[in-house]
């Protein structure tokens, strides 16, 4: 079972719109990068608006997704995840919503 303790450290390489970003880091012991705190910490980031790294365990995916709540989204962030990731923004929609704009889903089975 993964440590519910997170990592919580501003990222070395933040640019202008991620000022104050929060990496944080669910898995067996500390990283490298900080010690771990509690999802508490985490929490309070994501509230005041905060784009949070959320890093997986190694033995799963191992790979990180940037989140933030969505009412603090701004161009600017929206340039940073797209800067700095895949380019792939999800957002969650309501199924009437999705079909006002003719969207489909990603997949069309989910195995994850």
């Amino acid at each position: 079972m993964t440590d519910p303790r997170v990592a919580v450290t501003p990222p070395a390489d933040a640019d202008e719109p991620a000022k104050g970003a929060t990496t944080v880091t669910a898995g067996k012991g500390p990283t490298d990068d900080g010690p771990l705190s509690d999802i508490g910490t985490a929490l309070e980031a994501f509230a005041q608006g905060e784009i949070l790294v959320v890093v997986d365990d190694e033995d799963r995916e191992n790979e990180g997704d940037l989140i933030m709540a969505a009412e603090f989204v701004t161009p600017e962030k929206i340039a940073f995840f797209l800067h700095h990731t895949s380019g792939f923004i999800c957002a969650p929609i309501t199924s009437e919503r999705a079909a006002e704009l003719d969207l489909r889903p990603m997949v069309e089975q989910n195995t994850e």
